[in-house]
């Protein structure tokens, strides 16, 4: 039987946040890595070097951390997204960027845990044809959720930790200082509710409340 993945306990006032795209299997790297890129990006607060990046196929630039190690997490999270759709024969799937703290629980005996304050679905449905024309639309759609990302992230939110500084909080390791994070993959139909409708909900969160 196989058992079911098991993510870090969720703050009370964490964030879920949620993408959709359709593509063609030969956009799907780059807008995975596209996508983790500019969320990471904007949640890294330590010595950032901005890098322009530009896709091969699709017509899109976005700004990643110039940081080696970031760069392979996400480029070892985009080869095994794809191998596991290919060697499941999934047309669907999902990527999840979870963001976490570290705190102790349990008395007598006190023990490390991951409490989550925000998390980003990336729900991804890969079609089988090769249309020129479709490289227009995804860039379309791809510009349009990095945008997104960055106007919802540029917003001060009340459930982002403040101690930018502490070990439990962020990757002191990096001189970047990203925030403590990681990627789970998921090959197969998508079991959350609507990602569409999620991030509509997000759209509306972000152009209500305006940048600030």
């Amino acid at each position: 039987k196989k058992k079911k993945k098991k993510f870090p306990r969720a703050m009370s006032n964490h964030q879920e946040l949620a993408m959709s795209m359709t593509l063609e299997q030969r956009h799907l790297p780059e807008a995975v890595a596209a996508l983790l890129h500019t969320v990471l990006f904007h949640r890294t607060f330590g010595q950032v070097r901005p890098r322009d990046e530009s896709c091969r196929f699709l017509e899109v630039i976005y700004v990643r951390c110039d940081c080696e190690r970031l760069y392979q997490e996400v480029d070892q999270a985009v080869n095994d997204f794809g191998r596991a759709l290919q060697q499941g024969g999934h047309s669907r799937g999902q990527v999840i960027l979870t963001f976490y703290t570290k705190r102790m629980r349990g008395f007598p005996f006190k023990r490390e845990e991951k409490a989550v304050w925000e998390r980003w679905l990336f729900d991804f449905s890969v079609t089988d044809a090769r249309d020129e024309d479709n490289d227009a639309k995804v860039a379309s759609s791809l510009k349009e959720h990095i945008s997104s990302i960055a106007l919802t992230l540029l917003r001060k939110d009340g459930h982002v930790p403040l101690n930018s500084d502490s070990a439990d909080v962020v990757d002191t390791t990096l001189e970047e200082r990203p925030f403590l994070h990681e990627i789970t993959l998921h090959a197969g139909p998508v079991t959350q509710s609507s990602a569409v409708d999620a991030f509509k909900r997000m759209l509306d969160n972000v152009f209500s409340s305006g940048v600030g």
